[in-house]
């Protein structure tokens, strides 16, 4: 069976002068959110094929904290920055039939739209 984690990016900085978005970074309480995802999925064992990321720098750091223990399975795609849903299904649609396990970290409000389709 496959499993999928569908999972916003982690508390960023919102009103950063001078800062394009993409370029936000993560706050002090999205970088302890992250710590505590870390912990979870450590604990719950959680194995991962592969990881996305959308490109914007709060994303591909709460990839890297959540899953500093899988960095080498961590694949940042421009695609995925505040894409629809459509981009979201597209990707997994396109996932190699070997690759069981898989994380995607991106953006609302494409994310729960993503999970209201599948579901």
């Amino acid at each position: 069976m496959k499993k999928l984690f569908l999972i916003r990016h982690c508390e960023a900085n919102q009103f950063e002068e001078n800062t394009a978005d993409h370029e936000k970074k993560l706050n002090d309480n999205g970088l302890e959110d992250a710590q505590k995802l870390n912990e979870w999925f450590t604990k719950n064992d959680i194995k991962l094929d592969t990881i996305y990321s959308s490109s914007a720098i709060r994303t591909t750091e709460t990839a890297n904290l959540v899953f500093n223990k899988y960095i080498d399975k961590i694949k940042t795609k421009d695609s995925l920055y505040l894409c629809s849903k459509t981009e979201i299904i597209k990707l997994l649609k396109g996932l190699d039939e070997k690759i069981l396990d898989v994380a995607l970290i991106g953006h609302e409000p494409s994310t729960s739209e993503c999970l209201k389709y599948l579901i």
